[in-house]
């Protein structure tokens, strides 16, 4: 998926999307809720989970609550797109880390 920006890399085991800087992956859209969504990092998997957002949190085109993500997988927030992208670290202390890209293209309305 082409996206604008750097990935955003996953190098914690829980991470916070929102609009407010207090998250860890803030994204400044009215969109997207102050407390959106939580991701859930392990070594072998990531998990997202809808924080009581607004407008939802959707893995492939699909509204979910909660959702194991995939290599490949998209999810969906607000008016965003990111693809869940892992791939090899080279540095022994970035073993879990996952880059998560987002999609400069807005989804069509």
């Amino acid at each position: 998926m082409d996206h604008a920006g750097e990935p955003f890399a996953l190098t914690r085991k829980v991470m916070t999307i929102g609009r407010t800087e207090e998250n860890d992956i803030c994204i400044p859209s009215k969109l997207i809720s102050r407390h959106h969504a939580r991701l859930l990092i392990g070594p072998n998997a990531v998990i997202v989970e809808d924080t009581g957002s607004t407008n939802g949190c959707f893995v492939n085109e699909r509204q979910v609550k909660q959702q194991l993500m995939r290599d490949g997988d998209v999810l969906a927030i607000g008016d965003l797109r990111f693809r869940l992208s892992t791939r090899t670290a080279t540095r022994r202390d970035a073993s879990n880390v996952i880059p998560f890209a987002e999609n400069a293209q807005q989804k069509s309305e």
